[in-house]
Formats: structure tokens, sequence, C-alpha cells
């Protein structure tokens, strides 16, 4: 009887741990699943952020060739200067949907503002924000690039 009493308990035991340690697991592949996501996610988004601020740039140089050209300014020039403006505010928006990496929004905050100068800037100046611009670009992309590691 006791031999018997022994066998059964000894399943239960047996039964009750291979169900904890297929919880355990579940649990450890749906969280490194749940990580992967967040990390393609914000992958994602800061190459939307780096493009949507090479986009702004862009805009910024030729309305600057432009001014230096003598070229007057269009409406459909304002109208695309507006717009990448728009990309480049809602893909920091998501970046700040996906992180709160204070050193990534950081970086990524500067790069922002100082592509956003490039167009406010005197054009006897625009050389120096230019080269400031790029360079918190590629800080972004570095630190990007550690966060991403």
């Amino acid at each position: 009887m006791i031999a018997t009493l022994l066998a059964v308990l000894g399943t239960l035991a047996g039964a009750t741990v291979t169900g904890l340690l297929q919880h355990f697991n579940s649990s450890r592949a749906d969280r490194r699943q749940r990580e992967s996501q967040r990390r393609a996610a914000l992958l994602e988004a800061l190459v939307e952020l780096q493009g949507a601020i090479v986009g702004h740039r862009e805009q910024q140089y030729l309305k600057i060739s432009d001014r230096r050209a003598g070229v007057p300014d269009t409406r459909e020039a304002r109208e695309a200067r507006y717009a990448a403006r728009t990309r480049l505010t809602g893909a920091l928006d998501r970046l700040h949907l996906l992180t709160d990496d204070p050193e990534l929004l950081a970086a990524a905050q500067e790069a922002r503002n100082a592509a956003v100068a490039l167009g406010d800037a005197p054009l006897s100046q625009t050389d120096q924000v230019g080269q400031r611009a790029r360079e918190t670009h590629t800080h972004l992309r570095q630190v990007a690039a550690r966060r991403l590691a």
C-alpha cells in the first residue's frame, strides 16, 4: 500500500515538475519573441527617422541653393518642405512611443533640431549649420547601433 502511494505521489510530482518546466520554457520563449518584435519595431522606427532627417535636410538644401541662385520660393517648394518636416515629426513621435532610452531619444532630438536649424540659418552660416546637422545625424546612427547591438 505504501509503495502504491509513493508511486502515485512520484507520478504527481513528476507531472507537476514537467508542467512547471513547460510553463517556464513557454514564458521564456514568449519573452524572447516579444523582445525580438520590439527590437524590429525600434530598428524600423530608427531607419524611418534617419530617412526623415535626411529628407528634411534635402529640402532645406534645395531652399538654400535656390536662395543663393536668386530663385524665388514657390508654393510647391514650401509644401515639399512642410511635408518633409511633418514626416520628421511623425518619425520622432513614433520613436518616443517605442522607447524611453534617454540617450537614444536625446540623440534623436538633437539630430532633429540640427536638421530644422538648417532651414533657419542665414546663408552665411549654412555650411557650419549643415556640418552640425550631419554630425548629429552620425551621432544618432552610432547611438542607435549601440542600442540595437
